[in-house]
């Protein structure tokens, strides 16, 4: 290769202007273009009546034990029966590989969930839902990485770090409130952080190095001002200390909850809040309310020279608090989740009653072979030959997401309904579209918590005369997620240091 080869790089905004250039959409260019596949055509978006005509509708059967590099089997629902048989046999995988590397970021979360006991299945599936990375949970309320809530809450390929509030009676049987939780995508390196532990509030904190992004991650939990643990002036000692011990870092993320109303300005207590942030360079990305009353009591806070892709703010929704995600740009992150190139048949172009006249005047049908092996033969590269005529193999990727083995065709139609109504709200933002949505929601959270519930009963059930079976399914559920078992040294960290 030469080395005086210049390469030009567009970004998509000037992608998209080439659009109307002349000569943009000539055969040549598009040929050229489909040549080298690098053409991408928009999928079908089309009512249910639409897609019924075309009958394109799949049903998939879930696999709870399904492994990447093996296909699960697909049953295809068409108008015509006839074409099933057809559309069966074509399934072949091709290859398994990474995510592109052009969607190299890292996306955080927050929230105070305000227990996980009742919402497991929920916050499994917001994971994966918005593809975290990381996702601090603030008022867990569990007492141990044991905890049949924290177990029922990690999703396939997450690890966690906790750390529950201390009993002041070990015997007790109380609810233990507090506590926090963070859920880490498996291939992102995290060890503790060696941080003295304080009065005012929990927090849990992190090393994180990702790529080439390293940071120090600190989730923070401060009580009600009505606890006997939230006392403003040690709060604020001993948020200071903290701050003054993570400032060697050259990047530092802050999460978490502060129960303090940061958006009243006359607020001596927010006041000093910000300016405690300001001393050490520090801002807060959220700027909005994330409470049901209207108040903002949650943070993300990250340095002011630290870029931030995007930051959402969801409704309180999941509890009476806000959903918090933040995107980071994150190179060389080696991401988890895996394309599967599959080849399909474009089944919606094809004509079955010219299939049949083709195949009626072929050889196998006029003139077979007698011979057993030839007319097995003759067989396969009949059909062969005219499925690629009448539908065309094409390749397509799909991606492999995590899902739990409860899962199914039930909790996907109510999603869908849930995403339609948020849609409905992100475009036309309002109290009705805002009530609508967060109807559903609930809806949607407790479906997913019955079907956890009933679908690990059943399996319990199941295993009614087998102490084998039934210990296995026992240590699926009870046995935590082991943390990630990397170990950073000084100097992992000491390019990022200042």
């Amino acid at each position: 290769m030469r080395d005086d080869v210049v390469h030009t790089v567009y970004s998509r905004r000037q992608l998209l202007t080439l659009r109307a250039a002349p000569g943009s959409k000539s055969t040549s260019y598009v040929g050229h273009l489909a040549a080298l596949g690098l053409l991408r055509y928009r999928g079908n978006r089309a009512g249910a009546s639409t897609q019924l005509r075309r009958s394109r509708a799949f049903v998939y059967k879930h696999d709870p034990h399904h492994q990447l590099g093996r296909v699960s089997n697909v049953y295809c629902r068409r108008s015509d029966c006839r074409r099933e048989n057809l559309q069966q046999r074509d399934r072949l995988l091709v290859s398994v590989k990474g995510v592109a590397d052009y969607e190299q970021v890292l996306k955080i979360g927050v929230l105070n969930v305000r227990s996980l006991g009742n919402k497991s299945a929920a916050v499994l599936d917001t994971v994966v839902h918005n593809s975290l990375d990381l996702f601090a949970v603030v008022e867990s309320w569990h007492d141990s990485a044991e905890s049949p809530s924290i177990i029922a809450s990690t999703p396939p390929g997450y690890c966690v770090f906790e750390r529950a509030r201390l009993r002041t009676k070990a015997t007790s049987l109380a609810t233990n409130h507090g506590g926090i939780c963070i859920f880490i995508r498996q291939g992102i390196q995290a060890s503790l952080a060696d941080l003295p532990l304080y009065k005012s509030f929990e927090h849990l904190s992190l090393k994180i190095r990702c790529g080439e992004l390293s940071f120090i991650f600190v989730v923070i939990y401060r009580p009600d001002p009505a606890s006997s643990l939230a006392v403003n002036d040690i709060f604020f000692d001993d948020l200071a200390d903290l701050l003054e011990r993570t400032s060697t870092f050259a990047k530092c993320t802050f999460v978490g909850d502060v129960n303090i109303h940061l958006d009243d300005t006359t607020s001596t207590h927010a006041t000093r809040f910000t300016a405690l942030l300001d001393d050490f360079g520090l801002h807060d990305i959220v700027g909005q309310p994330t409470h049901r009353h209207g108040h903002q009591l949650d943070v993300f806070v990250t340095r002011r020279d630290q870029s931030v892709k995007s930051v959402t703010v969801d409704p309180p929704l999941l509890s009476d608090h806000s959903l918090i995600t933040a995107t980071f740009d994150a190179a060389g992150l080696h991401a988890t989740a895996q394309n599967a190139i599959v080849w399909r048949r474009r089944w919606a172009s094809f004509d079955y009653d010219d299939f049949i006249n083709e195949l009626q005047e072929s050889r196998l049908v006029l003139d077979p072979p007698t011979d057993v092996n030839e007319l097995v033969e003759c067989y396969d590269t009949t059909l062969a030959s005219l499925l690629d005529k009448f539908a065309p193999r094409r390749q397509m990727k799909t991606t492999a997401r995590p899902s739990a083995p409860w899962y199914d065709a039930e909790c996907r139609r109510t999603k869908a309904t849930t995403r339609k109504l948020e849609k409905t709200y992100r475009r036309n933002p309002s109290d009705s579209t805002r009530s609508a949505w967060r109807l559903q929601f609930n809806s949607q959270r407790v479906l997913f918590q019955k079907k956890l519930t009933d679908y690990w009963s059943a399996a319990i059930d199941s295993c009614r005369g087998n102490s084998k079976a039934l210990w296995s399914k026992l240590r699926s559920l009870l046995q935590p997620c082991r943390e990630p078992e990397t170990v950073l040294t000084a100097d992992d960290f000491a390019y990022v240091t200042l």
